[in-house]
């Protein structure tokens, strides 16, 4: 009967733990009339920590999106009136709109972007337009569409800046203490499994540790494949973009 290789789980990203548990707790589920007991304890310990690691800033995450659909409809305006602004029929329009086309023109859809790009133009758009005084933007018509964008782009920022700190605390706080638990109730399971193989085997727990002897092998793989783009990895934050599917 084969015995279930041990694993340390020191430097795998949380998303990764947590899809290999979600693995071995199909596993034990599959077999649960055989370990009853492992199944409940480590599909309750997983649960616990998948809830911590997929914290989603509630209500923090819908404010940001409502806020960002705002900042995208006023883009639309500000772009619109620039275009209209420099061919406009009066002079005195045209020439204010002037430098303010030429900020425009050299940026990118920033609507775009992802959130943190997509911020850090608008407020170096925001800077430059400002730069040029409120009396330039009123004769370009411009000045209540830079007033509300910059009104909005800083309300973004504070949601994110609140939102961040309250995910700092998750992740240092109680995320590592129910990774902990969950750790510990895998090993004590396997020690359990490979104890069983060796003083009384039998053909269901044979088949239970063959298909975590497996697992494990194909977790061990993917972090050796995984090794190179070390950095791109989730790096514990609980709001990584992992699938949904588990």
């Amino acid at each position: 009967m084969e015995r279930i290789e041990a694993l340390t789980f020191g430097h795998v990203q949380n998303e990764r733990l947590s899809k290999y548990m979600w693995q071995i707790v199909q596993i034990l589920n599959a077999e649960k009339q055989y370990e009853p007991q492992a199944a409940e304890q480590l599909d309750a310990a997983w649960q616990t920590f998948r809830a911590r690691i997929r914290f989603k800033a509630t209500p923090y995450g819908a404010t940001l999106k409502q806020i960002d659909k705002k900042t995208d409809r006023i883009w639309r305006g500000m772009r619109a009136q620039v275009k209209l602004s420099a061919n406009h029929p009066c002079e005195a329009i045209r020439e204010a709109a002037a430098p303010i086309l030429t900020i425009f023109n050299a940026l990118p859809n920033p609507t775009a972007l992802a959130y943190d790009l997509q911020y850090g133009a608008l407020d170096s758009m925001l800077t430059k337009l400002q730069a040029l005084g409120p009396d330039l933007l009123r004769r370009a018509l411009l000045l209540e569409w830079t007033e509300e964008m910059r009104a909005n782009v800083d309300a973004f920022m504070a949601v994110q800046n609140e939102r961040n700190v309250a995910k700092a605390q998750v992740v240092t706080g109680e995320t590592k203490r129910c990774r902990d638990a969950l750790v510990a109730t895998y090993q004590q399971i396997v020690e359990r499994l490979n104890a069983i193989a060796i003083l009384m085997p039998d053909e269901a727990h044979a088949r239970i540790n063959a298909r975590i002897q497996q697992a494990v092998t194909d977790f061990k793989m993917s972090l050796k494949l995984a090794k190179p783009k070390a950095s791109d990895e989730d790096d514990g934050d609980p709001e990584s973009d992992a699938s949904e599917d588990y």
